[in-house]
């Protein structure tokens, strides 16, 4: 990686706000899914604290786009964050002042994910904005391995913690986290404006060019989706990682937290290698690589029989993972800064739809179907990702790094 890019002021704060907002983000999952699992006694609590950090970007995600591409977005992000902290106390308070249910949790994370859905969007196109377009795939490897790095602390950090204390620490922690990434978002000395003046234009005008230009626009589609096939593999394995862990490996809240970071262990590996592996593949090759091992290590990691096998191959899962990187990048690359935010949220969309859909197979199939079975059917669909890679692969020669 080259840690030059780093001078750049304004990404250097907004690096250092993900990173640390991901020390909070790597508690938050492992505390919320363990706690819906103890108080409702259901294998699939997991399954629908996901679902209803999900819903948000299903029912809002199309309005978004137009939001991102017209407002300022540096204090739109930083409002984002704050709006994050506050919903985040839901749960303490709750614990403060009156019963916790499992409900309670789904509420909370329902309110946090309607300010993620318009954060994703609005960070995509805010690195579009702060890195110059030839720097864009260093920025990505860079800002990925710094937000490993906070998940490999949060992840190791919140078994301990629930062990030791409670979940609502790491929520109050969490808070903590977003309140700090918000100000250092605000503290970016350069205000990003807008481009170029533009004729004034109805909002439902803005969203129907939105969808216009991503059809137009076909070459777009298999670095957005086929992105999102990876993305639906991260979500598939969170929903997985509690009760495999809980009721495969019969292991306790520290060790899931100890599994949990190996994956972004193995992602935090892959960033440091990530150039050498394009100089010697190329892009368009690794495009492929990726899902395939993936797959393969996922297969693997289901026949796991203990914490340690667990630990090497669920590392492997997210060293291979980080061909996300790659996708994400010549997406961002191939879109006009323009419609950045709309083509985000547009793509968006189809995610929390594919999320959802996951979520809920999932939650229902593991009260008839082993987990380890359950791994092996995201394999299936890596491969599926391997086979539309292998026939783009002519078409990306270009691409190379």
């Amino acid at each position: 990686m080259n840690f030059a890019l780093l001078q750049n002021l304004n990404y250097r704060l907004l690096v250092s706000g993900w990173g640390i907002s991901a020390i909070g983000n790597g508690m938050q999952f492992i505390a919320t899914s363990w706690l819906a699992t103890e108080l409702s006694g259901k294998g699939y609590a997991a399954a629908l604290v996901l679902i209803a950090q999900t819903i948000p970007g299903l029912l809002i995600a199309p309005l978004l786009g137009v939001f991102v591409d017209r407002l300022e977005r540096r204090s739109l992000a930083a409002f984002l964050d704050f709006f994050r902290a506050i919903g985040m106390l839901i749960v303490p308070l709750v614990y403060w002042f009156g019963t916790p249910a499992a409900w309670h949790l789904y509420a909370m994370t329902f309110i946090v994910a309607l300010a993620d859905s318009l954060y994703w969007a609005t960070r995509g196109a805010l690195v579009r904005e702060v890195v110059p377009k030839e720097e864009l795939l260093e920025a990505n490897t860079i800002s990925m391995t710094t937000v490993q790095l906070g998940m490999i602390i949060g992840a190791s950090a919140s078994g301990f913690i629930i062990s030791a204390a409670s979940p609502v620490i790491v929520m109050l922690l969490n808070t903590v986290t977003y309140l700090i990434s918000g100000v250092l978002t605000l503290l970016m000395k350069v205000k990003v404006k807008p481009q170029s003046e533009k004729p004034a234009t109805t909002y439902l005008e803005d969203l129907q060019a939105g969808w216009h230009y991503l059809r137009s626009n076909p070459q777009l589609w298999f670095p957005y989706f086929g992105g999102l096939m990876l993305f639906s593999t991260i979500q598939t394995v969170n929903v997985l990682l509690v009760p495999f862990v809980k009721n495969v490996l019969n292991l306790e809240a520290d060790a899931l937290g100890l599994i949990d970071a190996a994956w972004a262990v193995g992602a935090v590996g892959a960033g440091f290698l990530m150039a050498k592996a394009l100089q010697q593949y190329g892009r368009a090759r690794l495009m492929m690589l990726s899902p395939l091992l993936l797959a393969i290590s996922l297969m693997a990691f289901s026949f796991s029989s203990n914490i340690w096998v667990a630990l090497v191959l669920y590392a492997l899962g997210g060293f291979f993972i980080r061909g996300n990187i790659l996708y994400r990048t010549t997406s961002q690359e191939r879109t006009n800064l323009e419609f950045q935010g709309r083509v985000e949220s547009i793509v968006g969309v189809v995610s929390s739809l594919l999320s959802l859909t996951i979520y809920a197979a999932m939650g229902a199939l593991q009260e008839f179907v082993s987990p380890r079975a359950l791994y092996w059917l995201q394999s299936g669909v890596l491969l599926i990702l391997v086979f539309w890679a292998w026939r783009m692969i002519p078409k990306f020669k270009t691409a190379n790094a």
